[in-house]
């Protein structure tokens, strides 16, 4: 998922270069990994920890009429029934959806795979002086913030993930699903 060439993993920030899904979005990351996770946990025993053919046992699962795509009904399914997953399937679904069709392909879901390498996700991106920085300055500072910059160039945002007067400590988990 690098955005142009890799550079080596070292401790110094990270430059545009080498940006990976957890640079710009900690929160899809761990959603990404924690079915990851689960898909191995599930089969990797089977599989002998091996996350490829983990992924393929969990892919004839999914795919069960053989045609070579997923949509969302059959994913969420599988994710929630089989894996007891309780993160964003949706949004999950979108990510791995290259067509943005409604028909995730194998190929899509072996995307996870290399989405989620890492064992952990590293700090957020450091952006100094770049115009990418710039930008998200002046998106933060702009009436309405980068909600509505997203707005404004036809993309809804996201709705929030913690529902309001819901939080952790008040017996909710804080996430909608």
């Amino acid at each position: 998922p690098s955005v142009g060439a890799a550079t080596s993993d070292t401790d110094s920030p990270r430059t545009l270069e080498s940006l990976e899904l957890a640079d710009l979005s900690q929160e899809e990351f761990l959603n990404a990994k924690a079915f990851a996770d689960a898909v191995l946990g599930n089969f990797g025993e089977k599989c002998g920890w091996d996350p490829a053919q983990a992924a393929s046992e969990a892919w004839k699962l999914m795919d069960t009429g053989r045609q070579g795509y997923v949509k969302l009904p059959a994913f969420r399914a599988f994710a929630v029934k089989k894996l007891q997953f309780e993160g964003d399937t949706n949004l999950l679904f979108k990510g791995l959806d290259s067509g943005g069709m409604g028909a995730m392909k194998r190929a899509d879901f072996q995307y996870l795979w290399k989405i989620v390498r890492q064992e952990k996700p590293p700090p957020p991106v450091e952006i100094d002086d770049t115009p990418l920085k710039e930008l998200l300055d002046w998106a933060r500072k702009r009436e309405g913030g980068q909600e509505q910059l997203l707005r404004d160039l036809g993309i809804e945002p996201p709705p929030p993930l913690i529902k309001e007067g819901e939080g952790e400590g008040e017996g909710g988990r804080g996430r909608e699903r």
